[in-house]
């Protein structure tokens, strides 16, 4: 929603087609909400809609220059995405994990380019939430950290980039403030 929102093509990829097309019904379902708020226009929701590809064949990430992996906080899934995923991208794309537990240098060991792969975590609900955690990896190249913090940018979202440890920021706080 975000990536197409602000003008960029997206092949969003799910386990099936019957979900991919789900997940554009949801996307819909929010621009036609911001279309009663006055947030859109028609055009805008047209425009949105034709950057999105909804697929559950990855041969469609053929040449994407950068990926967000969005599933489950589940470790070999995640990983099972990365192997496919990183077989069909550019070979000098960024591959970012939306994760909000598992370490980013853990998950980049799966990637036949930790150097590219980078923890991009987005605020709940995404198309309400400003701020992004941007983890970098023991691996993470400082390119792949500055470049992923101009994307969240283009996305209009404010970047708070931290190291992988425990919790990155958000958890981190909150786990205080909840005890």
């Amino acid at each position: 929603y975000v990536t197409a929102l602000a003008g960029m093509d997206v092949v969003m990829t799910d386990a099936t087609q019957e979900n991919a097309d789900k997940g554009l019904a949801r996307i819909k379902s929010i621009l036609e909400d911001g279309l009663k708020r006055g947030l859109v226009t028609p055009e805008k929701i047209d425009q949105t809609l034709d950057r999105i590809t909804p697929t559950d064949n990855y041969r469609k990430l053929d040449s994407c220059d950068l990926i967000i992996e969005a599933v489950f906080e589940d470790r070999e899934l995640k990983s099972k995405v990365t192997g496919q995923a990183e077989s069909f991208m550019d070979p000098n794309g960024i591959f970012a994990s939306n994760t909000s537990t598992i370490p980013i240098t853990s998950l980049a060991k799966k990637s036949s380019r930790p150097e590219r792969f980078i923890g991009m975590h987005f605020f709940s609900p995404v198309h309400k939430m400003k701020l992004v955690e941007i983890i970098k990896g023991n691996k993470t190249s400082v390119e792949t950290l500055n470049m992923v913090k101009k994307i969240s940018q283009d996305l209009d979202k404010i970047p708070v980039e931290c190291n992988d440890s425990p919790g990155f920021v958000s958890n981190r706080i909150l786990m205080p403030m909840i005890n």
